[in-house]
């Protein structure tokens, strides 16, 4: 079998793996609560991108212990999570760089970070949940920690537009196109809660586009053989 068609393959096991974790979150983490930053919905993404002690307020408080402990439980499950999703961009990037679409490696690359990035913040997240009353102080390594990941995921999905539209796959360039300019505009513009709720959703997208592109790719070799 063709390597780039075993890196596909195996894009489906860490797909797999992502659902299990999704679900998995949906059990632990908060889906919402009091006091978020405005335009927050979702409020792991209020902590990720708090920028000032007030922003901090709603994990701060004193009856927030029930919020602060659903969160610790979502941060055990993702120590493993960012093997799920970095396994999966890796898997599809690694099988079109292999079709010959080597600017994928870059790609690659920026998918390997992602993970190291996002243990780097869970770490962070760890000691403002741990410590809530120092945990202003560690507001700028949370902002260098979630940009990094989030950075990283955008350049990912930059290089997966690129490599799928020169492979003629213009849809699937399409879908990861707005993930790929998304994190970038949030720093810009001070990482506003409505506007990184959109950063998430079109990271969903392009997160749906990699199982399909493993699927495209697949069937396209078999149809070629």
């Amino acid at each position: 079998m063709k390597p780039s068609n075993l890196a596909f393959l195996s894009a489906f096991g860490f797909t797999a793996a992502v659902i299990v974790f999704v679900v998995l979150f949906g059990q632990t983490m908060p889906q919402t609560a009091e006091g978020m930053a405005e335009g927050f919905e979702t409020p792991i993404l209020a902590l990720e991108f708090a920028n000032t002690r007030d922003d901090l307020a709603f994990v701060r408080a004193e009856d927030a212990d029930a919020l602060r402990a659903a969160f610790m439980a979502g941060q055990a499950l993702d120590v493993w999570f960012p093997l799920a999703y970095g396994g999966l961009m890796i898997a599809v990037l690694a099988g079109l760089a292999l079709r010959g679409r080597s600017i994928a490696w870059i790609g690659v690359l920026a998918a390997a970070i992602a993970i190291p990035a996002d243990w780097w913040e869970n770490a962070v997240i760890h000691r403002i949940l741990i410590d809530p009353e120092g945990a202003p102080a560690d507001l700028p390594a949370l902002a260098a920690s979630t940009f990094t990941k989030w950075f990283a995921i955008s350049g990912a999905a930059a290089m997966f537009a690129i490599a799928t539209f020169r492979q003629g796959w213009w849809l699937l360039a399409l879908l990861a196109l707005p993930c790929a300019i998304a994190w970038p505009v949030v720093a810009l513009t001070g990482a506003p809660g409505g506007l990184a709720e959109l950063g998430s959703l079109a990271t969903t997208i392009f997160f749906l586009a990699l199982p399909i592109t493993a699927v495209w790719a697949l069937y396209r070799s078999r149809k070629i053989a």
